[in-house]
């Protein structure tokens, strides 16, 4: 019985697939947490004043 493993296709593609989707997904994240501290410093001032 012959064993088969992946070729260099595939592991490419599973490096690639899923750099692509953390690259373009990556700045929303950054761009809420910094909406997120905003709005957590409003909430701040809101609670002194």
């Amino acid at each position: 019985m012959q064993e088969r493993g992946f070729t260099l296709i595939e592991r490419v593609e599973v490096i690639v697939i899923p750099g692509v989707l953390a690259a373009t997904a990556l700045p929303r994240f950054v761009d809420l947490s910094s909406e997120a501290r905003t709005s957590k410093l409003a909430a701040a001032r809101g609670s002194v004043v």
